[in-house]
């Protein structure tokens, strides 16, 4: 039958089929172009709220950046005045120590009536006054200090007998060296 048609209408119906085939064709394309610009905004949408996420978690960030630096530079001084302490503590002077060491260092029968030592003193030649019973303390006095580590180089300057003092009769003035030990201990 379809051969029976005149040429005419054989053309017409080819091409309404070729018409309709390009009417499906501008369709699908339509419909793939809307389908694409969705997926396009789509994508731009979470991509946006993917770049506000981030630009939060940067603000979140730089805030507690600048919090912990804010605690850093507390710890920091914290630290700072740990060391400060602890080289006060590591150099501190224990002058009733400093006593003690003197006084160990003297044998029986003589003292030291006034002492007046100060951390300046070691490795200087300091001037003590001392009394003495008898005069085999004034040279086991000497002696001591020469033979102790809290001083060095002790010599007399000057043996006078008091007799207003009748129980320590001899005055010794007398120059020693102390050192950082009397001071300090042996560290």
């Amino acid at each position: 039958m379809i051969n029976l048609l005149p040429a005419v209408e054989k053309r017409e119906i080819a091409a309404g089929r070729t018409n309709r085939l390009l009417l499906r064709f501008i369709v699908m394309l339509g419909i793939f172009a809307v389908i694409i610009a969705l997926l396009f905004a789509a994508m731009f949408l979470f991509l946006m709220s993917e770049k506000d996420a981030a630009s939060r978690r940067i603000e979140d960030g730089n805030r507690r950046i600048a919090e912990l630096k804010t605690e850093q530079s507390e710890v920091d001084n914290f630290t700072n005045d740990l060391k400060t302490i602890k080289d006060i503590l590591d150099n501190k002077v224990d002058y009733s120590d400093a006593v003690y060491r003197v006084a160990a260092t003297l044998p029986t029968s003589t003292i030291v009536p006034s002492l007046d030592l100060s951390v300046e003193t070691v490795g200087q030649n300091y001037e003590i006054t001392a009394a003495a019973k008898d005069q085999d303390s004034i040279h086991r006095l000497k002696e001591a200090f020469n033979s102790s580590p809290f001083f060095t180089n002790a010599r007399f300057n000057q043996v006078a007998r008091n007799d207003e003092s009748p129980s320590y009769p001899y005055t010794i003035t007398m120059t020693v060296t102390p050192t950082k030990e009397l001071f300090y201990g042996s560290k």
